[in-house]
């Protein structure tokens, strides 16, 4: 099972961090994740996209 993620943050710096953490997180522990960024909340909330896990 893959792990649906998204991540919502208007700061390049932040968005990048968030994703090499949870990419080292979720290798270490032999997990799939599908990891999609929003620079604004408008995008987020204008996606369909459901998500496990919202950072």
């Amino acid at each position: 099972m893959a792990w649906n993620i998204a991540v919502c943050d208007d700061e390049e710096v932040i968005c990048e961090q968030l994703q090499e953490y949870l990419g080292r997180f979720f290798a270490a522990n032999g997990e799939i994740m599908e990891l999609t960024v929003f620079h604004s909340a408008e995008a987020l909330l204008a996606s369909a996209q459901s998500c496990d896990i919202l950072l």
